[in-house]
Order: structure tokens, then sequence, then C-alpha cells
């Protein structure tokens, strides 16, 4: 396989382990540089916003973003496409989710909202976790402040007392509800991390069958769906294994490296 290829990557078990530490496997740096020598475009591809992003990953060295699932994409310092919800509709969400009573993030390109009612679920130590690492891009919102909050994606939990049914019924037509086991990611319809690739294939001229795609949960699915080579990391859920074209070993037994040399890529 000598032809450039074109190959994302998810972060959170794919890149970075999601053990306590949330290190990147040093098997998995040298996978990249040797990737990147070779000619090879790495691209990370996650549901993560960018103001997410933090400094262990920005430490990762690769070739570009897709971020927000497809919502936002950049190659080296260029933004490529930034999206975001339109703030009437930004409006209309925060409402309705505070009246079905879920909890809720709210991810934008450069910052990341959650509430300051407390949380029943880990929504809320999530957010906390990350003000602690990036606290610049992190902030508390209430209510005075809806009316100017501005988001191009979210996720959102449920509780004992949720209407999910009301919330599902009232924006259904206008964006995609991932279910990721737990909670929910939400995403503007027309987007996905496989419109992020499709976009930047066709930037960079690379041919779809260069195309080859590592992830390990639900939100990749449309990533593994596009790809022409997908793989999916060792220990993920067995139900995602009929979207892979093989599994490798886990992130932390050298998932992608031995992935990279099984492929003919390093």
């Amino acid at each position: 396989m000598n032809e450039k290829k074109l190959i994302f990557f998810d972060i959170d078990g794919t890149l970075l382990t999601e053990t306590k530490d949330h290190s990147v496997p040093e098997s998995t740096t040298r996978a990249l540089n040797l990737l990147r020598k070779k000619g090879h475009i790495c691209i990370i591809n996650t549901g993560r916003p960018y103001a997410c992003l933090d400094t262990t990953i920005k430490s990762i060295i690769v070739d570009g973003y897709i971020c927000g699932c497809g919502t936002y994409i950049r190659i080296g310092d260029e933004v490529l496409l930034s999206h975001h919800i339109e703030k009437d509709l930004c409006y209309r969400i925060i409402r309705e989710l505070e009246a079905c009573h879920l909890e809720w993030n709210l991810e934008g390109e450069n910052a990341l909202y959650y509430s300051e009612k407390p949380y029943k679920t880990f929504l809320g130590a999530e957010a906390l976790d990350l003000k602690s690492k990036i606290p610049g891009n992190i902030h508390a919102a209430s209510e005075k402040d809806f009316d100017k909050i501005s988001f191009d994606k979210f996720i959102m939990a449920c509780t004992p007392e949720s209407d999910f049914e009301g919330f599902h019924k009232a924006f259904k037509d206008e964006l995609t509800f991932i279910d990721r086991s737990g909670f929910f990611e939400l995403v503007p319809k027309g987007f996905s991390k496989a419109t992020g690739m499709k976009f930047l294939e066709e930037y960079l001229n690379v041919p779809h069958k260069n195309t080859i795609a590592f992830g390990d949960s639900s939100n990749d699915i449309p990533m593994f769906e596009y790809a022409e080579t997908a793989v999916l990391m060792g220990g993920a859920k067995p139900e995602l294994q009929k979207y892979a074209t093989f599994v490798t070993t886990k992130i932390t037994e050298d998932g992608i490296y031995n992935a990279c040399k099984k492929l003919g890529l390093i």
C-alpha cells in the first residue's frame, strides 16, 4: 500500500486511553510519526469540539482536525469549515432541554457551557474535569445567559424526571440523535464524522479507495460506513464489528501500530 492514504482517528479509546491517566501509548506516537514520514495524511476525527482539545490531545502530531462530528474542519492552522447552530435554534434547544429536565453540556468551537445547577449524571463531573485542564474554554451558564450562548453541537443525559420523547419530537427534524449508551450526542442534520471525511477527501484530492478510519464507539459508525477501510479497536463493543474491515488489538496493546503494520502502511 504505497499510495498516499488519508487516515482518520477517533480520540477517546482510539488515540487516547480511557484509563485514569488518559495517555497516548508510545506505540501510537511511533505509528503516527512513521505514517506521516511515509507521506500519509493523519487527521483526528472526533465528536469533541475544538474548544475541548486539551494539551495532551494537541501534543499528538497530526495534519488536521475534524471536530464536533464534522461541524469544524482545519488543516494545520487553516480553518476550512466552521458551522454554528443559528442563534434562535440555540435558544430554543436550551429552553427545551430545561423544560424537559435533561442535563446538558453545550459544545462550540471556542467554548463549552455547563449548567450551574447540580447534576445527577456524569456530565457535570466531565465538564469540571475539562475545566481543570482547559479552564479558559469551559464556562458555567445560568438562565440569564441562555440568550447569549452559541454552540455547534451538544451532549445530553436523562434523569428519572426527563422527558426524552418530548425533546426528541421537538427536534428530530433538525438534529441527529446519536445514542452513546448512557448519554446522547446531538449534531445538526447534515453533519457527521463522515461528512467531514468526504470534505477533506475532496479538498485534498485523495481517492476514496485510499481512506482509512480508526475508531471504537457508536459515534464512529458513520466514519466506518464511509471509509474504504474501517479498523475497530480491540475491546470495543461486539455489535460494532459488523461495521469494521477488521478488529485490531486494544489501544493498550499497540492497536494502532499493529493495524498499520497489517495494512502495510509502515
